[in-house]
């Protein structure tokens, strides 16, 4: 009787009503097929047909060897670092340098064996319908999961509509999505490489920071079961640091807002290291026409440009509303920001008394 009600009062809804926020919208054919596809078959052949057209060799490989810097410069910064004891730090150097890096989808997607292989137990269905199609699709989808109980990978299928590197805790990997080489970087010989350091800073070192702070991986080299409490309490100092010096400002929550500060600060450091290591061995990258800044200089500008954004409705940083507080306290305790930008001791932008890195 209800499934009557609602069916006799669908004609009456308009489509705004029927689609009053993302989550919830009308879902179209289109977009029915292309979730059954992913859900059915691993890995997606749309997103691999989507890599041959939108991710070249040379995207690729330029984006391999920029997050592959980064991984060395982690690892760096991880080796020297003072606020872990050393058992912490050599199981977690250990783990860091177990970290593959996956860009796009798998690496055979240029080979057309890898749509053959999606053939586990696909039968011809007598009649090419739609329900006789999804019920092969199914059919084979299962055959593929018992398949995996005698020859587990760590390739699973995984979710790219984020559209921003993140880290799989399970393979202790970092994928990079197609979406996020084509939309946010740039291997373009004209384009300075300070534009893409810089966006490795926020994009990158929050997954590679989360890698080392999660229990799921279970490598031949873990050993890791999470920090002392000497350790968490320095952590919590630097927050505290930055909780003081952002009293007066108008955030809506300082916890949340502080946290993705100490981030922001992390990686920001690391991705200067490395630009500065590239810069140091290649030619001068060019000024802006007009310009003085420098290609540091230069690197800070983007990298502030880079998360002046503002998130989706149900995005996890929807309360991050108030950015340049995030910019500004960040900058304020590094060394290498007063340092590019010769801010003299004592001014707002270069204080005497800065919170401690990480």
């Amino acid at each position: 009787m209800m499934w009557k009600v609602v069916e006799k009062q669908i004609p009456y809804l308009t489509r705004s009503l029927r689609n009053l926020d993302r989550e919830n919208k009308e879902e179209t054919r289109a977009e029915f097929c292309l979730k059954t596809l992913q859900e059915k078959f691993s890995p997606n052949p749309i997103a691999v047909l989507r890599d041959r057209k939108y991710l070249s060799n040379k995207q690729r490989n330029y984006q391999r060897k920029l997050m592959g810097d980064m991984k060395i410069g982690f690892i760096k910064k991880l080796e020297k670092a003072h606020w872990m004891n050393e058992k912490e730090k050599d199981a977690v150097v250990k783990r860091a340098k177990e970290i593959k890096i996956r860009i796009g989808e798998h690496e055979n997607y240029f080979d057309d064996t890898i749509l053959n292989d999606l053939n586990v137990d696909m039968v011809k269905p007598r009649s090419e319908s739609f329900l006789g199609l999804l019920a092969q699709a199914t059919r084979n989808h299962q055959t593929s999961r018992f398949k995996l109980l005698e020859e587990l990978t760590l390739e699973d299928p995984i979710n790219d509509k984020a559209g921003i590197p993140y880290y799989h805790e399970k393979s202790n990997s970092i994928i990079v999505p197609t979406i996020a080489v084509d939309g946010f970087f740039w291997a373009d010989d004209r384009i300075p490489n300070y534009l893409n350091y810089a966006k490795s800073a926020g994009f990158a070192f929050t997954e590679f920071l989360g890698s080392i702070s999660k229990n799921g991986y279970a490598g031949e080299n873990h050993n890791f079961s999470g920090f002392s409490n000497e350790t968490t309490k320095i952590i919590m100092d630097t927050i505290a640091c930055l909780l003081i010096q952002s009293k007066n400002d108008t955030l809506n929550d300082n916890q949340l807002q502080v946290q993705y500060m100490v981030l922001q600060m992390f990686g920001e450091q690391i991705a200067h290291a490395v630009y500065q290591n590239w810069e140091a061995h290649n030619k001068k990258e060019p000024r802006l026409i007009g310009l003085d800044y420098s290609p540091l200089q230069l690197f800070w500008i983007a990298s502030t440009n880079c998360h002046i954004v503002k998130e989706g409705s149900s995005g996890v940083f929807e309360e991050l509303q108030t950015p340049k507080y995030i910019n500004q306290r960040s900058r304020m305790n590094n060394p290498d920001f007063a340092k590019d930008f010769n801010c003299a001791l004592g001014t707002k932008m270069n204080p005497v008394h800065k919170c401690k890195f990480l």
